[in-house]
């Protein structure tokens, strides 16, 4: 897993994270988008923004990159698919990203300015 940013290095730690969706959602998500798309499904909980990435069969979570630019874009991508941009809510605090990876989903979490 690759973290970085165009101008503000971020440097993310992987804690134990519960996820936050069942298996059935993320197959559903997986059969409705693109080949090369990778399948992403964001949330909005009280205390933070999470995304959660459904890596392909066979990608490693060392192959992925995450990136915050300017503290208002999330950027995923993994190589051999779509990049995924994500235009962060002026209530994130990218500085506090924190993700895990369980069961072939990579979970980023922002939280949310106090």
């Amino acid at each position: 897993l690759h973290l970085g940013g165009s101008r503000r290095s971020t440097s993310l730690c992987l804690p134990i994270f519960v996820t936050l969706f069942t298996c059935k959602m993320a197959q559903q998500a997986l059969h409705q988008t693109g080949k090369n798309t990778l399948h992403v499904i964001q949330e909005e909980i009280f205390e933070a923004f999470v995304f959660s990435v459904i890596l392909p069969d066979g990608a490693r979570v060392e192959d992925m990159q995450v990136q915050v630019e300017e503290e208002t874009t999330l950027i995923v991508s993994l190589q051999g698919y779509n990049r995924q941009r994500f235009e962060l809510s002026p209530k994130a605090h990218p500085d506090g990203i924190n993700a895990s990876f369980k069961d072939g989903t990579l979970t980023i979490t922002i939280p949310k300015k106090a």
